[in-house]
């Protein structure tokens, strides 16, 4: 029996599930490229290269790694794939063997992770946290791209999902390891991480197919990966917009607020244009829209998102009502009151394609700590009384200023004898403040 591949989707499916794509002439504003490890980061990486232009050029660059040949095999549109030679039947769920695999791989997958990123604006690693290619490898891709950047100005993002609760212990206590080893680099905004969380995307399918959103042929994980793949497309399609007025959530600031660093989370909102005729409606239905989330949810917006851009997008019949001044303030007062302590970059732009009576929100907030979910996460591995070394607290004072830097993020699935750290460190990455001179790794001179 052959390998069962992963079908490529309609594209009138595609187009229905991110909006604006498909359409005539659209475009992207910032060069992105992803680098999916594991099962769940090729799947991922297979559906943004979809993503076609009207002429059919891919819009996105992409690598899928993994240690499992089936695995790879089985993603057919993602063709740039590196297979981990001496571990083709897989990591087996076990990080250490995941680990292994990218360390006795170390100079073609490195090769492999600088090609794809050069001329990038930003490179976005992609991986499932439980199990175990992605779980043993994502910490390498982190310190190899703390060192690209250091040297070629290139910026990171990470990419990662949790387990769902259903999901077993060891997965679990697997993602709770590496997410200990990234809470300070994520509480001091050293690197922006996308967080998936698999629990809220399964309800929400499930919910979708309830209401009759969803055919029934249509899976869980394909509904979740485009989900996923979508939302920096979204923003990415948007920003690439002539805009309506004078303000413009462009492609420079989407990559400000994207790289301040802490978890990023995504939201999109269709209101009844008559609702913007209430502030107390509006407000509600933005602050409904905002903690939904779409991979997302449980954060503590109020007092940790540092940077947030919001599109505003009205259909062409509607455009002077939505954006009277007086309904524009309405809206802006409703999303700073979320956010007082946020830089807000604005957008309003007109739909010129849809005559409705719906106006769409889209936004993108940075620099939180970990949500809620890993909280519940953290109380499913001491009910079990799991023997891992992870800290319960995983949060870090925001308000602390960082007075040194962080060193190197150790894999803690590394065994020691092959520990091999060049001398770098995590400190001030994704900040302007001048640092002194580092010299690249032997490793990093070579492929510049």
């Amino acid at each position: 029996m052959g390998v069962k591949t992963m079908a490529r989707y309609e594209k009138g499916y595609i187009n229905s599930r991110i909006k604006y794509h498909g359409r005539k002439g659209a475009d992207i504003s910032n060069k992105f490229a992803f680098v999916g490890l594991g099962l769940m980061g090729n799947r991922v990486v297979d559906t943004i290269s979809q993503f076609e232009n009207d002429s059919g050029k891919v819009f996105y660059p992409t690598l899928a790694i993994n240690t499992n040949q089936q695995d790879l095999d089985s993603i057919e549109n993602c063709k740039n794939k590196l297979l981990l030679e001496g571990f083709e039947k897989g990591a087996g769920r076990n990080p250490q063997m995941g680990h292994r695999a990218i360390a006795k791989n170390e100079e073609k997958v490195r090769r492999a992770f600088v090609n794809i990123s050069d001329d990038m604006d930003m490179t976005f690693i992609v991986a499932g946290l439980g199990g175990g290619t992605g779980t043993g490898g994502v910490l390498n891709f982190v310190n190899w791209a703390i060192q690209i950047r250091e040297h070629t100005g290139i910026q990171f993002g990470l990419m990662l999902s949790i387990p769902r609760d259903n999901d077993g212990n060891l997965e679990n206590r697997n993602a709770l390891t590496i997410l200990n080893q990234i809470k300070e680099l994520v509480a001091k905004r050293q690197v922006p991480l996308i967080l998936i969380d698999n629990e809220m995307l399964y309800k929400d399918y499930l919910r979708r197919r309830e209401q009759g959103k969803l055919n029934n042929d249509v899976d869980w994980t394909s509904d979740s990966n485009l989900t996923i793949s979508g939302v920096i497309h979204q923003l990415n399609l948007i920003t690439k917009f002539k805009p309506t007025g004078n303000k413009n959530f462009d492609a420079q600031e989407l990559l400000r607020v994207l790289n301040t660093g802490g978890c990023v989370t995504f939201s999109r909102m269709k209101i009844p244009t008559e609702d913007f005729k209430d502030e107390r409606t509006l407000m509600t239905r933005i602050e409904n829209g905002i903690e939904k989330g779409l991979v997302s949810q449980g954060y503590d917006y109020k007092n940790e998102v540092v940077s947030m851009g919001v599109s505003i997008i009205s259909p062409i019949n509607k455009t002077h009502e939505v954006f009277d001044i007086v309904v524009l303030d309405k809206i802006e007062r409703s999303v700073s009151k979320l956010v007082p302590n946020a830089d807000i970059f604005w957008g309003t732009y007109e739909d010129k394609v849809e005559n409705t009576n719906y106006t769409y929100i889209f936004t993108v907030m940075a620099g939180m700590n970990f949500p809620q979910r890993v909280d519940k996460m953290h109380e499913k591995a001491q009910n079990q009384k799991q023997s891992v070394n992870i800290t319960k607290d995983l949060s870090l004072d925001y308000k602390e200023e960082v007075t040194e830097k962080i060193s190197v993020i150790v894999n803690p699935f590394e065994e020691v004898s092959e520990t091999k750290v060049d001398n770098f460190s995590l400190g001030g990455i994704f900040s302007e403040e001048k640092r002194e001179e580092i010299v690249a790794p032997d490793w990093l001179k070579d492929m510049l």
